[in-house]
């Protein structure tokens, strides 16, 4: 169902519905219930040969790829800032070299998790927006953007329980890679100062 601000001319969505999913059918053999997302159609070609440019599309994936730079600017922009003012605040505090070491985890563990989602989300999106742009169909592989994003959530924890030291410590322990650490017991030593 077509939304009532969208339906304006309801024989070009309509037409425009069933050519994708004519193309859609004959590149992935998918009929129209079977898929869930499907891309912008920014191009098409007439029997003529002629190339039609939809405006709305392209503006709209136009607007959507300037998100994403600037999404990557800002982080890269404030990411450094913040990387400026916790060194200089570590430096200037009289921490204690314990405390400082804990800084440095969780300032790497962030560095890593943000880098995973633009390793994992914006630089495939960007790379198939890029392609819809030049009008390349990549076919079957535009699905590892999906895949990537999905097992983004699994893989934005990681970094941090691998990095920060009593984490991985902890869960060294819980998989039985380490030995625990043996507390010595101080009853026993009241129990012999009982005794004496």
């Amino acid at each position: 169902m077509i939304p009532s601000f969208l339906s304006k001319n309801e024989a070009f969505w309509s037409e425009n519905y069933q050519a994708l999913g004519d193309n859609v059918k004959e590149l992935f053999e998918l009929d129209l219930g079977e898929y869930i997302y499907l891309g912008p159609f920014l191009y098409e070609r007439t029997d003529n040969g002629t190339l039609i440019l939809h405006t709305g599309a392209f503006i709209g994936l136009g607007i959507i790829s300037t998100t994403i730079v600037s999404s990557f600017v800002i982080v890269l922009l404030f990411g450094y800032l913040c990387y400026d003012r916790i060194n200089k605040l570590v430096e200037t505090t009289s921490a204690s070299v314990k405390f400082r070491k804990l800084q440095k985890q969780l300032f790497y563990a962030l560095v890593i998790q943000t880098l995973i989602p633009f390793i994992l989300m914006h630089i495939p999106a960007a790379i198939m927006f890029a392609f819809v742009f030049l009008d390349i169909d990549l076919g079957i592989y535009s699905a590892v953007v999906s895949m990537t994003i999905a097992i983004y959530p699994a893989v934005d924890p990681i970094p941090t329980l691998v990095i920060v030291e009593s984490y991985r410590k902890a869960i060294c322990q819980w998989l039985g890679c380490i030995a625990p650490k043996r507390v010595t017991s101080t009853t026993s030593q009241m129990d012999s100062m009982k005794t004496t």
